[in-house]
């Protein structure tokens, strides 16, 4: 009886971008169990090389899977010689999130999740097997934990220890946590935007040939009898409609290349600065939260540090005054401390029997003034 499969195999599609073509390799399902997928996704970066493409960008909806498959497509992304960007669309977690490291560029949609946990397994055999499974296992751990933390700039301690349990992730979580480098906004395109520049300059293409054709006849229909008065109506009408086509195709293309610099559509409709100004300032909004939230953890575990400290601290005077036959009970007050003592001299007893024999505020006295000679009766 066949396994049912589970996985997909990786899309390639090529689409030209600003810089030259974009090969946009598809990456969703279960990751692994099986050698084909792994195989299709190191021909299809292959392919988008030989295709001529400039740059890859990894769109990835994945559950994740199988931690060495993810690992050997690890392994190709980092050894391809273009940039690559890799797109968080829904989710990518346990080895889709792995995956992700290998890219230059990690980019994640506001909807989206990113989530991270220990390495699973499920193993059955005698006890010395299950030992060297789990031995196998803590060194992958070590091993994963290390390649995210290469991205983070954290060690694969810290990483594995903030990991204990799966953690989900927003896209401003996980910028603020260095998983991510930045967010793709709803009113961003995800992958059609070449697609639509396309589409706009093809436009404008077709709407300039048919200007082209009709300037060519307007100009031969209402040719001016004599040249003096075909200049002046040439001054006050619209350029277009004098030029031939070539001409309006090569002012349309400026046109064109104009309207990319200072941040026009191809509809000619400039974009507008206040929506502009607040898809930043919800971008902000979304990383200071994800900051305070880690400034919150660390507070915490700061806190949580010091208490600990004060409970060895206290453990350790405890065992220095029973050492000292001194029960705490007896301890002066903390206002009696702070006042202070008149100067005066304290002897030093000859032995510690005489040591031993003082009272409770003597054996303090003579503490505080003979420490070193103190501690070698103790």
């Amino acid at each position: 009886m066949n396994r049912k499969k589970t996985y997909q195999l990786p899309m390639l599609t090529m689409q030209a971008g600003t810089s030259g073509a974009v090969a946009v390799v598809d990456v969703t399902g279960v990751i692994g169990w099986d050698d084909a997928q792994c195989l299709e996704f190191a021909d299809k970066l292959k392919a988008a090389a030989n295709q001529g493409a400039s740059s890859i960008t990894l769109r990835v909806n994945s559950p994740g899977g199988d931690v060495f498959s993810a690992l050997s497509m690890y392994d190709a992304i980092r050894s391809c010689k273009m940039p690559v960007r890799a797109e968080v669309h829904g989710l990518a977690a346990s080895a889709a999130s792995l995956l992700c490291m290998a890219a230059d560029t990690v980019a994640m949609s506001e909807s989206a999740k990113f989530m991270v946990h220990q390495p699973y397994a499920g193993v059955w055999g005698n006890p010395d097997e299950i030992m060297n499974y789990a031995a196998m296992l803590i060194k992958e751990r070590e091993k994963m934990f290390g390649i995210y933390g290469e991205k983070c700039g954290k060690s694969w301690e810290q990483v594995s220890n903030d990991h204990k349990a799966s953690v989900y992730y927003s896209a401003a979580e996980a910028i603020a946590y260095g998983f991510v480098d930045e967010v793709i906004h709803d009113d961003e395109s995800a992958g059609n935007g070449e697609d639509e520049e396309e589409e706009n300059a093809g436009d404008e293409d077709d709407e300039s040939t048919s200007t082209a054709e009709t300037g060519n006849n307007d100009e031969e229909d209402d040719e001016s009898p004599t040249g003096e008065e075909g200049e002046d109506e040439d001054e006050e009408t619209a350029p277009a409609a004098g030029m031939t086509g070539s001409r309006l195709n090569l002012k349309n293309a400026a046109g064109a290349i104009c309207m990319r610099i200072f941040g026009l559509t191809g509809s000619g409709k400039k974009k507008d600065p206040l929506k502009a100004l607040k898809t930043q300032n919800s971008r902000l909004a979304a990383m200071n939260k994800g900051l305070k939230a880690q400034v919150a953890k660390l507070k915490a575990a700061q806190d949580q540090q010091a208490s600990i400290t004060e409970q060895l601290v206290e453990k350790q005077v405890t065992a220095r005054l029973a050492a000292l036959n001194i029960p705490a009970s007896e301890l002066p007050s903390a206002t009696e401390t702070e006042m202070t003592a008149p100067a005066q001299t304290v002897a030093l007893p000859a032995s510690r029997e005489e040591f031993m024999a003082l009272s409770v505020d003597d054996r303090l006295a003579v503490t505080s003034a003979h420490p070193e000679a103190v501690k070698k009766w103790l």
